[in-house]
């Protein structure tokens, strides 16, 4: 039996030791880009409770108000560019 059963990951991300982030996300689980939307507010959602649950935050609403101001900044000011690619991209 597989380790998540019949369900496998879309999104993985990994910190490499210098700091930098490797992602491997399976788009073929979305019909659309809108549909990602929805993943991502979700996954806040987690993540803000996570947080707030581990003492990092005082409580969700904290953890998602500071997650959504430092989102909007990075998506208007990148402090870095994904690189990378496609698997299986050829040139």
């Amino acid at each position: 039996m597989a380790l998540f059963g019949k369900r496998k990951p879309f999104f993985e991300a990994f910190m490499e030791a210098d700091g930098g982030m490797e992602v491997r996300i399976d788009t073929d689980v979305f019909e659309e880009a809108g549909e990602a939307g929805v993943m991502l507010a979700d996954f806040a959602n987690h993540l803000s409770m996570a947080l707030a649950h581990s003492g990092k935050a005082e409580n969700p609403e904290t953890a998602m108000r500071e997650m959504l101001d430092i989102f909007v900044q990075e998506l208007e000011n990148p402090t870095d560019m994904p690189e990378g690619g496609m698997l299986g991209e050829t040139g």
